[in-house]
């Protein structure tokens, strides 16, 4: 009975070689794009779950309340933390502190010499709490001496190629000597941190100038590992109980956030967990229009297998047989197209990796690979054949026999039409308004002019900063220099420790600090609201203040300038007020600032350059940098590349989209041109008369579009509000949106009706140039 089953499957693929095609090409398309989202989707989730010891694991933040209700939340801790609480509470198994040196260094190892930003600073039991696999080295001891250093792979490849590193030193800054006690394999890509190389803890502190046991000062990241069994609610209450004990004047509140959630989860709310729900459901959608192809063109051909089922069942077959043998079918379809899944799979996964950013391999022959997607697909055959199974089965034997049986019900394949359009009408919709966000985002007034800036880093900066921005400015090309802790749309410090006169006592706001010099304003281009910018003409400003309108609102104050304002203890005048700019991604809103000069903390040197004679330009800007750093390398930044690279996730999550999308309503139309060729097989009869009473070719094109055009129209209006709603519960993530423009959903339902009309053209227009002599010669 089987191999009968097996072999009745075969002949009908057979025979009806386009619907064949059509549904294996479908059903192909829509699993190979299941297929590479959920590898992607698995790869997300993945993130951190390579540690064994990762649902152990959390970080600790701080969360800090000020006036109105605002609540800020930061991944910074006291230095001291870790110790006191591994020592305090037997439910932390571990803890540990992993800091980016966040500085750029300069390392040199014989005439090796490279600028690095990959440097963390953290605890030898950091790799007793992460699985950071050793090559060589002991990781108990390999960080425990000062000035050691661990090298990932390649970046002991980078530096010593053949040469065993181990035992050998790395010289840092022209000042610092470390041995290289150890060398592990690369963290993985899909870890939330990532580091080139470590080097003790001790190090940041003495490279930042910070003291050691120091309960005030937030700036450090701190891990732990709790016991197995122990929630995350009791160690936070405990860590709470400890602070207020031990701290009794301090206000700080510490939280833990689950290591596994690093990545997609935000502390702040949101993150890229809703990219990840966003690409599962376009990848379930994708599959129902597959299976939906499948059902109507199955059950719109049941014609073909009415005589069939009479047959087998005045054979003696049972309706159970049948709807197996219709299953089995399905199945049998499907497993066909994932065979050609996996080999569109295969062959656009390098392109794939390219667009997403990722190194996702598909090892489709390990059993775990196979048995999902063998599970996946026959549950694709089981859902796009359920309906055909039970309709086909329920045929009855004398009208099958006397060919008077109904060929399928024409509302449920119109039915199915309308599903699959409105998702698709949905898709478009959700596409465009992802775009426009994108675009709005990307072209939006930032408040200063990111183009033509370039800046770079600078050892020694208070000793050299200022002969080299006296060399800079002499050059032609240069137009401004400045320096800054940092640029735009960057980190910025922040505290709450500013008073002001006349300041209610009860008022606390979360300020955001920029460390600038002179020339900043004029640099960055940025327009003053009041008052006037830092001159060097005035020797008391630097001790003196600017603020943005965000303050002066915050604030309460009504004509800031001259006010007297004191910052950390340090007092000074507001000189000006700098119209608001945007210093933080657009997902957030403009913040409170101050601005004020203190070389101390400058990190970047910024220039504004002329676009034109760029490469002479960019060649005498380095010469002037290696007369103050003869034989490092030269390594600057745009900051209009910056900023696109900060978006850059997004950029790949819309184009990503966009494929998608374009791949969705592609299955759409293969679906609507197979069922417009069996409608037009249908009524070839009744085409026939029409044009044999006079009927013209553009009048049987309109006979054969109007009830698809019909159909899309139904299923604009159901996707409309939908769509709708869905984006703008998206947008909401932004501090700064796009608006829903009524030209998206008109567009949207414009390519729908055109992407129809297309689709069932070729037939309509074949039907309608038909001789009625050739269709009318036998009736």
């Amino acid at each position: 009975m089987l191999r009968n089953y097996i072999i009745t499957a075969l002949r009908n693929l057979v025979r009806q070689k386009i619907y064949s095609f059509i549904n294996i090409l479908g059903l192909s398309i829509g699993l190979a794009c299941f297929i590479l989202i959920m590898l992607w989707v698995s790869d997300e989730l993945g993130y951190d779950r390579f540690h064994e010891n990762a649902n152990h694991l959390y970080r600790i933040y701080e969360k800090q309340y000020y006036s109105g209700g605002e609540e800020f939340k930061v991944f910074a801790t006291p230095e001291p933390l870790a110790a006191a609480l591994e020592e305090t509470f037997p439910e932390i198994v571990s803890a540990t502190r992993l800091n980016a040196l966040w500085l750029k260094l300069t390392l040199r190892y014989g005439e090796k010499i490279y600028n690095e930003t990959g440097g963390y600073a953290t605890d030898p039991a950091t790799f007793g709490m992460f699985t950071f696999p050793f090559i060589a080295g002991d990781p108990k001891t390999a960080l425990s001496q000062p000035y050691s250093m661990v090298l990932t792979e390649s970046m002991a490849n980078k530096y010593f190629g053949n040469e065993d590193p181990m035992g050998k030193t790395i010289t840092v800054n022209n000042q610092y000597i470390f041995l290289v006690t150890g060398i592990m394999k690369d963290v993985p890509h899909n870890s939330h941190v990532r580091f080139d190389y470590l080097v003790p803890f001790d190090f940041i502190l003495e490279l930042w100038g910070s003291p050691r046991g120091q309960w005030g000062s937030n700036s450090f990241r701190t891990y732990i590992q709790v016991q197995e069994g122990v929630s995350q609610e009791v160690v936070e209450k405990k860590i709470l109980n400890f602070i207020q004990k031990h701290l009794e004047e301090s206000s700080l509140e510490l939280y833990l956030h689950p290591l596994v959630k690093s990545y997609l989860y935000s502390i702040w709310g949101g993150g890229l967990i809703q990219y990840v729900k966003i690409f599962s459901v376009v990848a379930l959608f994708v599959l129902i229009i597959a299976c939906i192809n499948f059902m109507n063109l199955t059950t719109a051909r049941s014609g073909r297998r009415a005589r069939e089922v009479g047959i087998r069942k005045v054979s003696g077959s049972k309706k159970r047989n049948l709807i197996l043998q219709f299953y089995g079918e399905s199945i049998l379809l499907t497993l066909i197209a994932l065979i050609f899944a996996i080999i569109i799979v295969q062959l656009l996964l390098p392109v794939f990796n390219n667009l997403a950013g990722k190194e996702i391999n598909f090892k489709f022959y390990e059993w775990k690979m196979l048995s999902v997607l063998l599970g996946i697909t026959i549950f694709t055959g089981l859902l796009s054949g359920s309906y055909p199974a039970f309709f086909l089965s329920s045929f009855n034997t004398v009208e099958v026999l006397k060919s008077t049986a109904r060929t399928g019900s024409p509302f449920f394949r119109r039915f199915l039409v309308v599903v699959q359009f409105t998702i698709s009408v949905a898709l478009i919709i959700c596409t465009l308004v992802v775009y426009k966000q994108r675009h709005y985002i990307r072209f939006k007034d930032l408040g200063f002019d990111k183009n033509n800036i370039l800046y770079f880093s600078m050892r020694d900066i208070k000793s050299k900063y200022v002969p080299m921005k006296q060399a800079l400015m002499s050059l032609p090309g240069v137009t401004n220099v400045t320096a800054t802790n940092r640029v735009p749309v960057t980190m910025t410090n922040s505290g709450s420790n500013v008073n002001w006169d006349g300041k209610d006592p009860n008022l606390q706001i979360l300020f955001q600090y920029i460390f600038i010099d002179f020339d900043y304003f004029e640099t960055f281009k940025m327009e003053m609201f009041d008052g006037r910018t830092f001159s060097i003409d005035f020797p008391a400003d630097s001790n003196n203040y600017i603020i943005n309108e965000e303050s002066v609102r915050r604030m309460g104050l009504k004509d800031p300038v001259g006010e007297r304002l004191s910052v950390w203890g340090n007092e000074g005048t507001i000189i000006g007020v700098v119209k608001d700019f945007n210093f933080h991604r657009l997902i957030r809103a403009i913040d409170p600032l101050i601005l004020f000069i203190v070389p101390d903390y400058f990190q970047e040197v910024v220039l504004r350059v002329s676009p034109l004679g760029l490469k002479k330009n960019l060649g005498e800007i380095t010469k002037i940098w290696e007369k103050f750093y003869p034989g490092e390398p030269f390594e600057y930044r745009f900051l209009d590349d910056e900023f696109d690279q900060m978006y850059q996730s997004e950029q790949r999550m819309g184009t990503l989209f966009n494929y998608f999308v374009i791949l969705a309503i592609l299955i759409s139309c293969l679906g609507l041109f197979g069922l417009a060729s069996f409608m037009a097989e249908q009524r070839t009869k009744e085409i026939g008369i029409r044009k044999a009473h006079g009927s013209s070719v553009f009048n049987i094109f309109l006979l054969m579009n109007t009830s698809f055009v019909r159909w899309v129209l139904l299923a604009n209006l159901i996707a409309w509000p939908v769509a709708g709603y869905a984006m703008y519960k998206w947008l909401q993530n932004y501090a700064y949106q796009t608006n829903l423009s009524w030209w998206i959903f008109f567009f949207a339902g414009t390519i729908s009706i055109l992407i129809a009309v297309l689709a069932v053209s070729y037939q309509s227009i074949s039907s309608a140039h038909t001789n009625p002599a050739d269709t009318l010669r036998y009736e």
